[in-house]
């Protein structure tokens, strides 16, 4: 039976604190030990390079004000996918605009019973953050071969490619690849539990029911990723409790340093060596998001200075994928754009706040385009700041507001 009616004194949430990562990933390191993922380390801990990116969501399980389960999702970012060093995963790029990885997966050891709760709760957490709040429409796992039959004949996971290997992250254990696209997701389940009823309907409890358990953010924008990671929590689990920096590749350095811009952060990540050419850094830092835009060619659409009308806005023509200071990008807008003209966007960048900019087309590349911003409003100069405080972990403005363009 599902667990409709689990009670109170479990919740899920995203590890906010230090005391709450810290805990999750002792949890995990146990985890991991138990089943010979990996050897006792000194701090207890189990750390990997991708808790310390603003794309990854570390989600807790927590009964009364214990930490008892943990899972991360991790999103695209310039350091990739965990999974796409080892295997083809073209098969899940055909199948996704967005995709995310879920990984280290663990249970306290006096809560793996209990009806499998605390693993659905995750499961359905996973489930509705990513689509509700991600924007992810595909995710992939490693998983041993013996947990193979768990991921497909219940959760309706499919085979990435068809091989195992000897992963080195987990002890050299074998490992294989599976992913669920939300296309995939949707029909499967459809087909296999719409039929049961509620309290053995998979698709029901995952995608209707509003479990009460479930803590999500609160965003003031559309802002796709909650950071936590700070400085100071850098340095401590990465430099002082592990030396998880130590063991940096160079091409890990690289990504870590071209996602941070603030200088706190990276004072903690090491430089690249000096005969390894690093990417050069985009003049403008590039945010992912989901924002419901319009777009006309000037003169077209009314720009908009009271941000909280947002009627004009309600039925928009597609969505911004990207945005920097400067400019903005799209997906899949079989639209069709003149390099000469200026055009008009309004933009929903949150709840009851509209923006609008003038902007020309940079480039084309079948049915996504890239647009540079001319003129822009203190709205949209907010807006952007705001995306560069939540991944630096700034609390006031950093740049002065006359660098923008002019205001509309």
């Amino acid at each position: 039976m599902l667990p409709y009616d689990l009670n109170s004194n479990y919740t899920f949430k995203i590890a906010e604190t230090k005391e709450e990562l810290e805990e999750a990933f002792k949890i995990l390191h146990d985890a991991y030990v138990d089943i010979g993922f990996m050897s006792p380390h000194d701090s207890g801990m189990r750390v990997t390079v991708y808790h310390a990116i603003p794309q990854t969501t570390t989600v807790i399980a927590k009964y009364k004000e214990d930490v008892i389960g943990t899972v991360s999702i991790i999103r695209e970012s310039p350091l990739g996918l965990p999974l796409d060093e080892d295997f083809d995963v073209s098969k899940v790029i055909k199948n996704s605009k967005n995709r995310a990885e879920i990984s280290a997966l663990a249970i306290h050891k006096k809560f793996r019973g209990n009806s499998g709760a605390v693993l659905l709760g995750l499961v359905k957490y996973i489930c509705n953050y990513c689509t509700r709040y991600l924007e992810v429409d595909a995710v992939q796992i490693a998983t041993s071969p013996a947990r193979r039959d768990f991921y497909e004949a219940l959760l309706s996971f499919e085979i990435v490619e068809d091989k195992i290997i000897k992963d080195n992250l987990v002890n050299g254990q074998e490992m294989m690849s599976l992913y669920l696209s939300k296309k995939h997701y949707l029909k499967s389940y459809q087909k296999n539990y719409d039929h049961k009823v509620k309290e053995k309907n998979l698709l029901h409890y995952i995608e209707e029911y509003e479990m009460p358990n479930l803590i999500f953010p609160e965003r003031e924008y559309h802002f796709v990723n909650d950071p936590v990671m700070t400085p100071e929590l850098m340095k401590y689990f990465f430099c002082e409790k592990t030396d998880k920096f130590n063991h940096l590749k160079s091409r890990e350095k690289i990504a870590l340093r071209n996602i941070y811009e603030d200088d706190l952060f990276l004072s903690v990540i090491p430089e690249t060596p000096k005969n390894i050419v690093s990417f050069s850094k985009r003049s403008s830092a590039r945010y992912a998001v989901n924002i419901p835009a319009q777009i006309q060619k000037k003169p077209g659409l009314k720009l908009v200075k009271n941000q909280h009308h947002i009627d004009d806005c309600k039925k928009h023509q597609f969505e911004v994928a990207e945005v920097s200071l400067n400019g903005f990008s799209t997906k899949n807008l079989k639209k069709k754009f003149n390099p000469d003209d200026t055009y008009c966007v309004q933009l929903i960048i949150g709840p009851f706040k509209i923006t609008s900019v003038e902007a020309k087309l940079a480039w084309s590349k079948g049915n996504s385009h890239a647009f540079k911003i001319i003129e822009h409003n203190n709205e949209w100069y907010d807006f952007i700041n705001h995306l560069y405080m939540a991944i630096n972990k700034k609390h006031k403005d950093h740049r002065s507001k006359s660098s923008s363009k002019k205001a509309i």
